[in-house]
């Protein structure tokens, strides 16, 4: 794994493969493809264990994981809640929790940044994730159906070895 957004660089890995980040960790994310969602995140806060973790996913700019109140009133309360001591609902420090809030669709409503709804979750991926196998077929489409019989494409090369072979892969007569 190379160094880069959301992925721990050389200086921060010891604080994570170490075991050395003690505190609460909240991290904050703002993706162009609410659909699919950032996977670098999502990295450093899996390989955090051992403390109590919040992650907040949102789509848009870069500024939107700071700009909306709902954010920013969130980041507050997980500030208060670990620095002032008060109860924002994120357990104790022995109790380990983890949250993650996904804010749904940020768009423009009367000026300020609000999502069309949030959905809450205790692990990434969420708790309600179904992995599904998509399969690209030799004719170029793609299904959830996995191939009867392993097919080259026509355009893929011969192996060397077969003889009479063209270099992509269809026989030429023999005289």
């Amino acid at each position: 794994m190379q160094p880069g957004p959301g992925v721990p660089g050389p200086r921060a890995r010891p604080l994570v493969t170490r075991g050395l980040c003690q505190c609460p960790l909240e991290d904050r994310r703002t993706c162009q493809d609410e659909q699919t969602g950032p996977r670098g995140p999502a990295h450093l806060w899996e390989a955090v264990q051992g403390v109590p973790k919040r992650l907040v996913l949102t789509n848009g700019v870069h500024g939107t994981q700071m700009d909306p109140p709902e954010i920013w009133k969130d980041r507050l309360a997980w500030m208060d809640h670990w620095l002032r001591g008060v109860d924002g609902g994120f357990g104790t420090l022995s109790q380990k929790r983890t949250s993650v809030v996904t804010l749904l669709e940020m768009h423009r409503q009367g000026g300020v940044l609000a999502s069309n709804g949030r959905k809450v979750s205790r692990t990434f991926p969420l708790e309600d994730t179904r992995w599904t196998s998509w399969y690209l077929h030799g004719d170029g489409s793609l299904s959830t159906t996995p191939p009867r019989r392993k097919n080259r494409p026509a355009t893929s090369p011969a192996p060397a070895a077969s003889p009479g072979a063209t270099s992509w892969g269809r026989r030429r007569a023999r005289p």
